[in-house]
């Protein structure tokens, strides 16, 4: 199967190569950037048994999506067909965005080496698709970014926000220009998500420390924004969020009255002036969760330009659901569609002791219709973060036909190698603890409880075996996770830590429980140890069943 599902397949069979397959470009339309096929195959083969064309065609059929009612160049249409084990796929496009998704596309046919021999057309459903560096805690490296981009690219997202909260120069030294040597390294990135069709929004966040009323601090904000478009950027955010509510300077005061006031009109201003750059506009309000009826949000959307889009993060700062009818509600009260800042997979703030790495879930299916689009907030954790981004992303580009738990899989087996994913599973299902409420170790309460159950109605050696397999199979893996200090298992360490004590205490009770001890009281006593151990840590593993459960051992005679 392909992720994400295509809109649209007419097939009638699939092929597969049973040697190792090359790419052929044999026509490019003159108004593509054939550059886009080297970023998508660096190495396109020896063999040239895959042959591509490309064609530009603006019609109806490509430029319009009826679902969503609007008018878009990311749609493209697929012809593929195949003799004497040469494929041949003609693209149809209507312009460069548009061809890059339909490589992407082949991509990942090429991977999976399944292509189906009929037609397809597809296309996002949301119409804006990405991701924020928006994290309180340590930046991802700089080198790391690229990576992070083009994985996202890959499976259909289009915009990129820059706000890395320990970015000095975005907070704490708005003022200040970036110096060569950052601003360069800036560039690059800017450069990449250029040549992936992303756009790269950079955000500002002056709210602390800047007198609404000076034309000096405001010049002073145009002047760090005119660097910044130098380097190519033509989006920018205005942050207003986690700022004092009420105003400071008595100067502000005397001019606004009011905070709202203030806001209205900073983003008025600013938006004037990103306008005539011929760049985009984003606000964060200082209102960005909760009551989307009350007087600051509900004023600040109506009187702010039809060009600015504004962000929420929902019900709550971390939302279980986004639905649909608050979106609707949303654009009731401000005269805007939200662009939602969805918190999570983010685990900062008292979160941090949580790891995020589960499927999107609980937004609805046809949010697309009334919200500008999604916005996924990240953690520091640069390697944990692409397993949850790579479901959401399959989510935003076709809501309708998502599957998260089938996502979440499929992102495994990308992301995971193969020889590592059993064992990653099993620590990994440790992991659904966060503001979406997923079933956090639903397969070890699942084995707890059958295993009480059994112990419970006197199926003794029932209850032993089912323990017994389970025991083994932690353990396991357990053996072969702890020598691997790289890459996701370097972030992962602390949790691992208290995997590996988990593993433990389950060995420990099942030896006591079985009769494998000499001295049970002293078996007990070091179960209990471990277990004062394993409940001082604050890292979030499981959940109570497994407490439960090891008083119960404790307890049993």
């Amino acid at each position: 199967m392909i992720y994400p599902f295509f809109q649209k397949i007419n097939k009638s069979r699939d092929f597969s190569f049973e040697g190792k397959a090359g790419i052929k470009c044999k026509y490019i339309d003159k108004e593509l950037d054939a550059k886009k096929i080297d970023i998508v195959f660096p190495c396109k083969g020896e063999d040239e048994n895959i042959e591509l064309q490309a064609l530009v065609m603006k019609n109806e059929e490509l430029t319009y999506i009826p679902e969503a009612k609007r008018v878009t160049d990311e749609k493209y249409k697929l012809l593929i067909s195949e003799k004497d084990s040469i494929v041949k796929i003609q693209i149809h496009c209507s312009g460069n965005k548009s061809f890059l998704y339909a490589l992407f596309a082949i991509k990942r046919m090429y991977e999976a080496n399944l292509f189906p021999i009929g037609e397809i057309l597809d296309y996002p459903l949301f119409e804006t698709r990405g991701y924020i560096e928006g994290f309180y805690g340590t930046p991802w490296k700089a080198e790391k970014r690229p990576e992070m981009m083009y994985l996202l690219a890959s499976y259909g997202e289009n915009t990129h926000y820059y706000a890395p909260k320990d970015d000095l120069y975005h907070r704490k030294k708005w003022r200040e220009l970036y110096p060569e040597k950052e601003l360069l390294a800036l560039k690059e990135l800017v450069d990449l998500s250029n040549d992936l069709c992303m756009s790269f929004c950079y955000c500002i966040a002056p709210g602390y420390s800047m007198q609404y009323s000076s034309e000096e601090d405001f010049a002073v904000l145009c002047r760090k924004t005119q660097q910044l478009h130098s380097i190519g950027i033509s989006s920018f955010g205005l942050l207003l969020d986690d700022i004092p509510a009420e105003l400071f300077y008595e100067e502000d005061k005397a001019i606004y009255s009011e905070t709202v006031n203030a806001h209205i009109s900073l983003c008025k201003r600013y938006f004037a002036f990103v306008k005539a750059l011929g760049a985009k506009l984003t606000v964060c309000p200082l209102e960005y969760f909760g009551d989307c009826s009350g007087y600051y949000i509900s004023r600040l959307g109506q009187e702010l330009d039809e060009g600015i889009s504004l962000f929420f993060t929902g019900e709550d700062i971390c939302s279980k659901t986004i639905k649909s009818s608050d979106a609707i509600k949303f654009e009731r009260s401000t005269s805007k569609q939200p662009l939602y800042w969805d918190n999570y997979p983010v685990n900062d703030a008292e979160m941090f002791k949580e790891m995020h790495i589960a499927p999107i879930k609980g937004r609805d299916k046809d949010l697309f219709l009334h919200s500008k689009g999604i916005i996924s907030n990240c953690m520091e954790y640069f390697e944990c973060n692409k397993i949850p981004l790579v479901t959401i992303a399959m989510y935003l580009w076709n809501p309708l036909k998502y599957e998260p738990e089938e996502a979440f899989t499929y992102a495994v087996n990308y992301i995971i190698p193969e020889d590592e994913r059993e064992d990653f599973l099993l620590l990994s299902e440790h992991f659904r603890t966060s503001c979406l409420k997923a079933e956090n170790s639903y397969i070890m309460n699942s084995v707890l409880s059958e295993a009480l159950m059994c112990f419970e109605t006197g199926h003794f050696p029932e209850a032993i075996k089912v323990l017994t397999e389970y025991v083994a199979k932690v353990h396991l893996a357990v053996s072969r996770i702890s020598p691997r200090f790289d890459g996701i298992y370097k972030e992962l360490k602390e949790w691992i830590d208290k995997y590996i004590l988990m593993s433990d205490i389950l060995e420990n009770c099942l030896m006591l429980l079985s009769g494998n001890t000499e001295n049970r009281e002293e078996a007990k006593k070091l179960i209990a140890e471990k277990m004062r151990i394993y409940n001082n840590n604050a890292t979030i593993l499981t959940e109570f069943s497994f407490r439960a459960f090891v008083e119960w051992a404790l307890e049993a005679e």
